[in-house]
Protein backbone atom coordinates (compact mmCIF):
# COMPACT_ATOMS: atom_id res chain seq x y z
CA UNK A 1 0.00 0.00 0.00
CA UNK A 2 0.79 3.75 -0.34
CA UNK A 3 3.29 4.50 2.21
CA UNK A 4 4.17 1.05 3.06
CA UNK A 5 7.65 -1.08 2.33
CA UNK A 6 7.60 -4.21 1.33
CA UNK A 7 9.58 -6.71 3.01
CA UNK A 8 10.85 -10.37 2.92
CA UNK A 9 8.67 -13.10 3.43
CA UNK A 10 11.79 -14.58 5.27
CA UNK A 11 11.31 -11.92 7.70
CA UNK A 12 7.47 -12.86 7.97
CA UNK A 13 8.48 -16.64 8.47
CA UNK A 14 10.77 -15.68 11.37
CA UNK A 15 8.02 -13.23 13.24
CA UNK A 16 9.61 -10.06 12.70
CA UNK A 17 7.97 -7.46 13.62
CA UNK A 18 10.02 -4.21 13.78
CA UNK A 19 12.35 -3.06 11.42
CA UNK A 20 14.72 -0.39 12.31
CA UNK A 21 16.76 1.55 9.34
CA UNK A 22 19.31 4.35 9.40
CA UNK A 23 19.44 7.22 7.64
CA UNK A 24 15.82 8.92 6.72
CA UNK A 25 12.48 7.55 5.32
CA UNK A 26 11.42 8.50 1.45
CA UNK A 27 9.12 11.10 0.78
CA UNK A 28 5.51 9.15 1.72
CA UNK A 29 6.79 6.72 4.49
CA UNK A 30 4.73 6.74 7.36
CA UNK A 31 7.06 5.04 9.98
CA UNK A 32 6.02 4.23 13.56
CA UNK A 33 8.69 5.74 14.94
CA UNK A 34 11.60 8.35 13.63
CA UNK A 35 14.66 9.23 15.41
CA UNK A 36 17.68 12.17 14.07
CA UNK A 37 19.24 8.73 12.24
CA UNK A 38 16.94 5.95 11.98
CA UNK A 39 13.78 4.99 11.65
CA UNK A 40 11.35 2.05 12.90
CA UNK A 41 8.68 0.29 10.81
CA UNK A 42 5.90 -2.16 12.01
CA UNK A 43 5.54 -5.50 9.82
CA UNK A 44 1.95 -6.16 10.01
CA UNK A 45 2.61 -9.29 7.71
CA UNK A 46 5.26 -11.16 10.71
CA UNK A 47 3.92 -14.32 11.47
CA UNK A 48 3.17 -15.78 15.23
CA UNK A 49 6.09 -18.29 16.51
CA UNK A 50 4.00 -20.89 15.88
CA UNK A 51 1.36 -21.52 12.80
CA UNK A 52 -0.14 -24.32 10.15
CA UNK A 53 0.58 -23.31 7.01
CA UNK A 54 -1.89 -24.66 4.46
CA UNK A 55 0.37 -26.28 1.93
CA UNK A 56 3.50 -28.57 2.24
CA UNK A 57 6.05 -29.23 -0.48
CA UNK A 58 8.79 -31.32 -0.66
CA UNK A 59 11.98 -29.86 -2.02
CA UNK A 60 14.88 -32.20 -1.36
CA UNK A 61 17.54 -30.32 -2.81
CA UNK A 62 18.96 -27.75 -0.65
CA UNK A 63 19.48 -24.72 -3.19
CA UNK A 64 16.21 -25.10 -4.73
CA UNK A 65 14.77 -25.01 -1.23
CA UNK A 66 16.97 -21.65 -0.41
CA UNK A 67 15.63 -20.40 -4.23
CA UNK A 68 11.89 -21.07 -3.04
CA UNK A 69 12.17 -19.61 -0.11
CA UNK A 70 14.32 -16.09 -0.97
CA UNK A 71 11.45 -15.64 -3.69
CA UNK A 72 9.39 -12.47 -3.26
CA UNK A 73 6.20 -14.77 -4.25
CA UNK A 74 7.32 -16.75 -1.13
CA UNK A 75 4.48 -16.85 1.36
CA UNK A 76 4.82 -18.65 4.28
CA UNK A 77 1.69 -18.64 5.60
CA UNK A 78 0.79 -20.63 2.58
CA UNK A 79 3.44 -23.17 1.90
CA UNK A 80 6.07 -24.54 3.65
CA UNK A 81 9.26 -26.84 2.06
CA UNK A 82 10.46 -29.74 3.52
CA UNK A 83 12.80 -32.71 2.51
CA UNK A 84 11.00 -35.34 2.42
CA UNK A 85 7.60 -36.48 1.30
CA UNK A 86 4.88 -35.99 3.51
CA UNK A 87 1.48 -37.96 3.60
CA UNK A 88 -0.75 -34.60 3.81
CA UNK A 89 -3.92 -33.14 2.40
CA UNK A 90 -3.73 -30.50 -0.04
CA UNK A 91 -5.02 -27.83 2.26
CA UNK A 92 -4.34 -28.08 5.88
CA UNK A 93 -6.43 -26.39 8.36
CA UNK A 94 -4.99 -25.81 11.78
CA UNK A 95 -4.15 -22.77 14.43
CA UNK A 96 -1.38 -23.20 16.98
CA UNK A 97 -0.48 -20.64 19.50
CA UNK A 98 2.59 -20.94 22.10
CA UNK A 99 0.83 -21.34 26.06
CA UNK A 100 4.76 -21.52 28.41
CA UNK A 101 8.19 -21.25 27.53
CA UNK A 102 11.51 -21.55 29.00
CA UNK A 103 14.64 -22.22 27.25
CA UNK A 104 14.53 -25.76 27.09
CA UNK A 105 10.88 -26.34 26.57
CA UNK A 106 8.16 -24.76 24.71
CA UNK A 107 4.66 -25.54 24.84
CA UNK A 108 2.27 -25.16 22.35
CA UNK A 109 -2.12 -25.72 22.34
CA UNK A 110 -2.45 -26.95 18.76
CA UNK A 111 -6.26 -27.31 17.05
CA UNK A 112 -6.09 -28.87 14.07
CA UNK A 113 -9.34 -29.33 11.90
CA UNK A 114 -7.04 -31.44 9.18
CA UNK A 115 -4.02 -33.35 9.35
CA UNK A 116 -0.98 -30.76 9.21
CA UNK A 117 1.90 -29.59 9.36
CA UNK A 118 2.81 -27.50 12.82
CA UNK A 119 5.51 -25.16 12.49
CA UNK A 120 7.80 -23.45 15.10
CA UNK A 121 9.72 -20.20 13.81
CA UNK A 122 12.79 -21.57 15.74
CA UNK A 123 16.69 -22.98 14.99
CA UNK A 124 15.93 -26.96 14.11
CA UNK A 125 18.63 -28.94 16.29
CA UNK A 126 18.95 -32.69 16.63
CA UNK A 127 18.86 -31.88 20.47
CA UNK A 128 14.95 -31.02 20.48
CA UNK A 129 12.49 -33.79 21.21
CA UNK A 130 8.91 -33.45 20.73
CA UNK A 131 5.50 -34.76 22.66
CA UNK A 132 1.91 -34.68 21.58
CA UNK A 133 -0.48 -35.58 24.00
CA UNK A 134 2.39 -37.61 25.34
CA UNK A 135 3.36 -39.20 22.86
CA UNK A 136 7.10 -38.81 21.21
CA UNK A 137 6.49 -37.17 17.57
CA UNK A 138 9.63 -36.72 15.12
CA UNK A 139 10.86 -32.91 14.57
CA UNK A 140 11.07 -32.25 10.88
CA UNK A 141 13.32 -29.31 9.25
CA UNK A 142 11.14 -27.02 7.50
CA UNK A 143 11.84 -24.26 5.51
CA UNK A 144 15.22 -25.16 5.80
CA UNK A 145 16.65 -24.30 9.27
CA UNK A 146 13.29 -24.06 11.12
CA UNK A 147 11.18 -26.90 13.67
CA UNK A 148 8.10 -29.11 12.58
CA UNK A 149 5.84 -31.68 13.45
CA UNK A 150 3.44 -33.31 11.34
CA UNK A 151 0.13 -33.96 13.28
CA UNK A 152 -3.34 -35.42 12.82
CA UNK A 153 -6.85 -33.90 13.45
CA UNK A 154 -7.67 -32.59 16.78
CA UNK A 155 -6.68 -30.74 19.72
CA UNK A 156 -3.94 -31.51 22.18
CA UNK A 157 -0.87 -30.35 23.44
CA UNK A 158 2.73 -30.31 21.80
CA UNK A 159 5.98 -30.06 23.98
CA UNK A 160 9.32 -29.09 22.42
CA UNK A 161 12.06 -30.11 24.65
CA UNK A 162 15.64 -29.48 24.65
CA UNK A 163 17.55 -32.63 25.86
CA UNK A 164 21.07 -33.22 23.87
CA UNK A 165 23.08 -36.39 23.91
CA UNK A 166 25.74 -34.34 25.00
CA UNK A 167 23.91 -33.27 27.86
CA UNK A 168 22.77 -36.79 28.85
CA UNK A 169 26.30 -38.60 28.89
CA UNK A 170 27.33 -35.34 31.08
CA UNK A 171 24.59 -36.36 33.54
CA UNK A 172 25.66 -39.72 33.24
CA UNK A 173 29.60 -39.08 33.92
CA UNK A 174 28.98 -36.46 36.37
CA UNK A 175 26.83 -39.31 38.17
CA UNK A 176 29.52 -42.38 37.75
CA UNK A 177 32.32 -39.07 39.17
CA UNK A 178 30.42 -38.99 42.32
CA UNK A 179 30.06 -42.90 42.39
CA UNK A 180 34.17 -42.90 42.81
CA UNK A 181 34.19 -39.99 45.25
CA UNK A 182 31.97 -41.68 47.22
CA UNK A 183 33.57 -44.87 47.39
CA UNK A 184 37.11 -43.10 47.83
CA UNK A 185 35.73 -41.24 50.42
CA UNK A 186 34.13 -44.35 51.87
CA UNK A 187 38.22 -46.22 51.86
CA UNK A 188 39.69 -43.12 53.62
CA UNK A 189 37.00 -42.78 56.54
CA UNK A 190 37.27 -46.99 56.89
CA UNK A 191 41.11 -46.68 56.96
CA UNK A 192 40.61 -43.91 59.89
CA UNK A 193 38.08 -45.94 62.14
CA UNK A 194 40.90 -48.94 61.54
CA UNK A 195 43.66 -46.96 62.35
CA UNK A 196 41.61 -45.45 65.53
CA UNK A 197 40.52 -49.03 66.48
CA UNK A 198 44.46 -49.82 66.64
CA UNK A 199 45.61 -47.09 68.33
CA UNK A 200 42.67 -47.99 71.12
CA UNK A 201 43.62 -51.24 71.29
CA UNK A 202 47.32 -50.69 71.82
CA UNK A 203 46.34 -47.87 74.43
CA UNK A 204 44.87 -50.45 76.29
Amino acid sequence: PEGAIRLSPILDMLGVRYVILRGSPSVGTRPAFQGPDYWVMVNSNALARAFVPRRVETVTEDKARLERLASPEFDPRELACVESPLDLPKTCRGSAVIAEEIPTRVTVSVHMETPGLVVLADLWDKGWWADWNGQRVPILRVNHALRGVVLSAGEGTLVFRYAPASFTWGLRLAGLAMVVLLAWLGMILTKRAAGAARSQAKAS
